[in-house]
């Protein structure tokens, strides 16, 4: 397979992915061609997408429509860079797991509403640490797929010491990844780091892998829902005004509206955790 998988000359590696899973996922289709993993990709950090119906060598069977983020409200528009974000969760490593003691319950809904199976093919965008990495992979079995992408080469690389599955670098709004490949897509505190602009892109390429009957499950910090939630968000809002790396880029979205007008039936929970509110979207 050559270069014509991808949609723009890029740089994609991996993290020591085993041969043994690198042909499962090659075997499978899920990833295009070797150098998908290997050698170069469609991926790069600042590339932007048409939203239209189709990608340049990607068909869809379902036409995407187009969004607009200024009329969303309520919602900061910027966040902080991509390199940014790289080098923070570079940085952060194992740390990160310390986020469990406000994001671990709303992981673990989102985790059960994937209503994973055996033999399923899950993506992964945003591996985190690797936890939930290892927990997908043990969730589909032996026979199934599990493929995780990330900006951060040192998430993937930590991720690799905890999940033995396929793992590649790439960016959200171009995912190297073939069409319609997965019956999930799950991704965890990401989408609050890109700005308000990307958001319908790396919604699109939810849509293009996932097969027409696949599950999308999304979770990210929210609007506070009660009084310490609220009062949680006001302080985390004052804070990222001043330094919005502090927060590891995170602000608070709600999601909801953008993935129904991204074409998904939608169901939304709200979990808090110490007054840390996080949604829970379902997207199918």
């Amino acid at each position: 397979m050559g270069s014509d998988a991808f949609d723009t000359p890029g740089k994609e590696r991996t993290t020591g992915t085993s041969r043994r899973q690198f042909l499962k996922a090659l075997n499978a289709g899920a990833v295009a061609g070797p150098i998908a993993l290997f050698g170069r990709g469609s991926a790069k950090p600042d590339t932007h997408v048409p939203l239209s119906g189709t990608f340049p060598g990607k068909k869809l069977t379902r036409p995407i429509p187009r969004i607009d983020c200024l009329e969303v409200p309520g919602m900061r528009t910027e966040t902080i860079s991509r390199s940014a974000a790289r080098q923070i969760y570079d940085r952060l490593g194992a740390s990160l797991d310390r986020a469990d003691v406000f994001e671990g319950r709303a992981k673990a809904r989102a985790l059960a509403a994937l209503s994973l199976a055996p033999r399923q093919r899950v993506l992964q965008v945003g591996v985190g640490t690797g936890t939930e990495q290892a927990a997908l992979r043990h969730a589909v079995g032996p026979d199934g797929l599990v493929v995780g992408c990330d900006l951060s080469r040192g998430m993937l690389q930590l991720t690799r010491q905890r999940a033995d599955t396929p793992l590649c670098e790439g960016d959200v709004a171009r995912l190297p990844l073939r069409s319609q490949r997965f019956d999930r897509v799950f991704s965890a505190y990401l989408l609050d780091l890109i700005p308000l602009a990307d958001i319908p892109l790396a919604l699109a390429e939810f849509r293009r892998v996932l097969r027409p009957d696949g599950r999308l499950v999304l979770v990210s910090l929210t609007e506070g829902a009660d009084l310490a939630s609220r009062l949680f968000v006001a302080g985390w809002k004052l804070v990222y005004q001043l330094d919005p790396c502090r927060l590891g880029g995170c602000r608070p979205l709600q999601l909801a509206d953008l993935l129904e007008r991204a074409g998904f039936i939608v169901q939304r929970h709200v979990v808090v955790q110490r007054g840390f509110p996080s949604e829970v979207l379902v997207g199918t």
